[in-house]
């Protein structure tokens, strides 16, 4: 995983230089840059601001793809378009590391659209010494709007994905508080997510969370993690969303009321 590690950073470098305050960094990888989560990640993750397109993006970073792996010591390296639409372009690297095992990561730029400037932060991020790189700056999403993407994402049917619980876990030890974002959805879809956090946490089993997410963690924390402390992470998170979604629902229900109130 150092290796990926290394490459994605050398990478996010790249990209912030060539596109400064163009591209927002946000799951993963913007939380380790953030407040510095022990997960390490397998793909990277941009919103892209709307003068930029998917056509001119995709020369530049397969190229910052390309030097990026060169400079983590990866071989062979393969950089693959695997969606382009006018909304997300998605690349993917594979490689080998020099013990011949192959590794991959993807990037993926989406154009949908950016939460409001107060929740956008610029970052200067401190790669570990041991990768030889110079301190550079980064867009990101800020705490409270990558709470809201996880528990949007919580929520998605045909997800379930052990990561969500334990990045909104951090989020909420960072202080996180979606809800005022939260309420900017429309009120039929917090109709929908509130109350429901439990069944989608549910499908997010022990066994899950030992396969596809304890790799990802620290040696130090994946031994001192069990079933028992899954079973309390996975609590805390649904009972904290189901609130964060009742007040919002709460706050929206009451804005669309003003503006019907206003209209008639």
């Amino acid at each position: 995983m150092r290796a990926i590690d290394q490459c994605q950073m050398e990478l996010l470098r790249a990209v912030s230089i060539h596109y400064g305050a163009r591209l927002f960094l946000k799951g993963g990888m913007a939380m380790r840059v953030l407040f510095g989560s022990l997960r390490l990640t397998k793909d990277i993750d941009f919103e892209r601001d709307p003068s930029l397109t998917t056509a001119s993006l995709k020369a530049t970073v397969q190229r910052c793809l390309g030097t990026a792996a060169l400079a983590a010591a990866l071989r062979a390296p393969e950089i693959a378009v695997t969606k382009e639409t006018a909304t997300t372009l998605r690349l993917v690297l594979r490689a080998k590391l020099l013990t011949e095992e192959p590794v991959r990561y993807e990037v993926e730029i989406s154009g949908r659209s950016l939460p409001p400037s107060e929740h956008l932060k610029r970052i200067n991020v401190v790669p570990p010494i041991t990768y030889r790189m110079t301190q550079f700056a980064v867009n990101t999403y800020d705490e409270h709007a990558m709470a809201a993407a996880k528990t949007i994402a919580l929520h998605a049917d045909n997800r379930s994905v052990p990561r969500d619980i334990f990045d909104l876990s951090d989020l909420l030890a960072q202080g996180a508080n979606p809800v005022a974002l939260l309420a900017l959805r429309p009120t039929h879809r917090l109709q929908e997510m509130a109350g429901n956090t439990m069944a989608y946490v549910d499908a997010i089993g022990w066994e899950r969370a030992n396969e596809e997410l304890l790799p990802y963690l620290p040696l130090s924390v994946r031994e001192s993690f069990d079933a028992d402390a899954w079973d309390t992470m996975r609590l805390g998170v649904a009972e904290k969303v189901d609130a964060w979604l009742a007040q919002a629902l709460v706050e929206a229900t009451r804005r669309e009321t003003g503006h019907m109130q206003r209209a008639s």
